[in-house]
Formats: C-alpha cells, sequence, structure tokens
C-alpha cells in the first residue's frame, strides 16, 4: 500500500483573474509551476489532476508550455509570498509554443509540478468551475498552513 497525499480546492474564474496566485487583476498571464516550497516540504514528485466542473476553452481556461526548463528561456520575475511558488519572465518567442486545455466538463488534464503553465483572463463571460486534486509521493508533506480544510494524508 502507497501512502498518497491529496488536496483539492475549488477553482472559479469569471470575468477577472481569481486564481489562488493573482494579487493583482494585472496578473492573470503569469507563468509558474505548481511546486508550493512553502507549502510542501521534502522530496519527491506531485501529480496535479484538473477536472473541469464545466467547460474549459482557451478564453477562460489554462495554457502550457511543453518541454519548456527554467534554465532555458525562463528567469524569476517574481515569487509569491503565500506558496513560495516563482512567477517567470518568458519569451514571446517561447510564448508563441503555449497550448490550450480544451476540456469538457467531467474531462481532466494530469501534470506534474514541472510543467510550465499560467491561466488566461476569463473572457468568456461564462464562470470556469474545476476541482483539483494534488497527488504526492510518500517523502511529500502537505504543510497545515497549505488548506485550512486540510486534514492528513490519505492512504491509499
Amino acid at each position: 500500500m502507497q501512502n498518497i497525499t491529496k488536496h483539492q480546492h475549488i477553482t472559479r474564474a469569471s470575468g477577472r483573474c481569481q486564481t489562488s496566485y493573482c494579487h493583482q487583476p494585472n496578473n492573470c498571464h503569469l507563468w509558474h509551476r505548481d511546486s508550493y516550497p512553502k507549502l510542501l516540504s521534502g522530496v519527491g514528485k506531485t501529480i496535479n489532476v484538473y477536472i473541469a466542473l464545466t467547460e474549459v476553452n482557451k478564453f477562460n481556461g489554462f495554457e502550457f508550455i511543453p518541454n519548456a526548463k527554467k534554465d532555458r528561456n525562463l528567469s524569476v520575475k517574481m515569487t509569491d509570498p503565500f506558496s513560495g511558488n516563482n512567477f517567470f519572465e518568458v519569451t514571446e518567442k517561447l510564448a508563441e509554443n503555449s497550448v490550450p486545455v480544451i476540456l469538457k466538463p467531467g474531462q481532466f488534464v494530469m501534470f506534474t509540478d514541472e510543467l510550465i503553465h499560467r491561466s488566461v483572463c476569463n473572457t468568456s463571460g461564462q464562470v470556469r468551475l474545476s476541482l483539483t486534486l494534488r497527488v504526492t509521493q510518500p517523502s511529500v508533506e502537505v504543510l497545515p498552513n497549505y488548506n485550512p480544510n486540510y486534514q492528513q494524508s490519505v492512504l491509499l
């Protein structure tokens, strides 16, 4: 039996940026990885499972850059003081390779903490709802201040 940690929350995106890492209205386009160094401790990988509860498209969702590596073409623009996540400066040329995530309700996408991605500002006029689960290796501990609803790891 493997010890797997699971975290879930509801994401709501409407006409303005409301994702957890946006602290200012114009920051919807901050490229980042979901590494959360101030909220997760230990060494190991995490897998994010993003489940669409409503339609996700290029006008209300998020996008990613395939095969982007921090050590090539990326520099840290700023760091989120709450999570410790770095936000990256991405060149226009690299951003041109971005791929929008398109999902129907009930569909999901899985990605690791290495994926460079960003939310897009919702211009669809519709609310985007999702459920996000985080699955980690047993060596990664979710710190109690990650979420006020966090209780403990789930063994699967």
